[in-house]
């Protein structure tokens, strides 16, 4: 009988102490959610350090974020693409540039060397899934000395 009133007494205590606890669940900060580790892009380079990038380009259904880039001629740039709806890509022709395809979520790292004999032109970037480019995706890479 004593055995069957310590074990109610334990129990009871241990009740007790959980429900006198005035740390709600619900009331606490909900913790920040991980990707899926194949949904990670790690922007690597050299050394294996990280690559800061240039310029942010966020793309949509149908624009990019910013639709203009500022650059000098001579230099390498590198541009992050961050897909945020949708299935798109970046392509500048006249440096021969043209993205992989890139889904919602999906980010991708591009190095770019702009012509030293490049100054004073600006050259339309677009993306070229289907009409996407008619519907106003793109925007100008513009050139300075």
């Amino acid at each position: 009988m004593k055995a069957i009133s310590l074990i109610s007494l334990v129990l009871m205590f241990g009740l007790a102490a959980c429900s006198s606890d005035s740390t709600n669940i619900s009331d606490s900060p909900s913790p920040i959610p991980l990707l899926p580790e194949e949904e990670i892009t790690e922007i690597k380079g050299a050394s294996d350090k990280e690559i800061t990038a240039d310029y942010i380009l966020n793309l949509s259904n149908y624009s990019f974020e910013p639709n203009t880039i500022i650059t000098q001629a001579g230099a390498t740039i590198t541009v992050q693409l961050t897909n945020t709806q949708g299935t798109h890509d970046f392509v500048i022709d006249e440096l021969d540039i043209q993205s992989s395809t890139l889904q919602t979520g999906e980010s991708k790292l591009l190095t770019i060397t702009i012509p030293e004999d490049g100054a004073g032109k600006e050259l339309p970037f677009y993306c070229s899934i289907g009409n996407h480019r008619q519907m106003g995706m793109e925007g100008t890479l513009i050139i300075s000395e």
